[in-house]
């Protein structure tokens, strides 16, 4: 958990310019520890707690905003990065904005996909989605978008 000086951090970019270099980094490198180690705690319930609990931690109203702002294009700084690589790339026909939240997105996709298709029943699945050709569609399709990713 941030305390509220962290909080307050991140949350004003003019603030973080008057720190010194190395009390920024110092901060950086602290509030990614503590973010790396709250993700692995929530894997770690996802993995080890009853589904009674689970069912109110991990709800559509708390959890999906999380994976909303992640891989959000319209994050803060995203808009000035857009402008640079829109000078660089007027020759490219396709070019991704935000490479680091469309990678997520095409695994959360693929991710998403795979447990959904796990958790209906074949005889089910084939009635709406069609034979198993529509998986391997979804998986190019998945395969395409990592290529223009990368």
């Amino acid at each position: 958990m941030l305390t509220s000086n962290e909080r307050e951090y991140v949350k004003n970019p003019k603030k973080r310019d008057r720190y010194l270099k190395t009390t920024r980094r110092q901060y950086d490198y602290r509030i990614r520890e503590k973010a790396k180690q709250m993700i692995k705690d929530l894997e770690f319930l996802a993995t080890h707690q009853d589904e009674s609990q689970q069912k109110q931690i991990f709800t559509e109203d708390i959890f999906l905003p999380m994976i909303k702002a992640v891989v959000n294009p319209n994050r803060p700084g995203i808009a000035r990065e857009l402008q640079k690589k829109k000078k660089k790339s007027r020759s490219k026909r396709i070019y991704v904005t935000d490479e680091r939240g469309f990678s997520l997105s095409n695994k959360l996709i693929e991710i998403a996909t795979s447990a959904g298709s796990k958790l209906v029943p074949p005889d089910i699945a084939n009635l709406f989605l069609g034979p198993k050709s529509y998986m391997e569609e979804t998986r190019m399709v998945l395969t395409i978008g990592r290529s223009i990713g990368e």
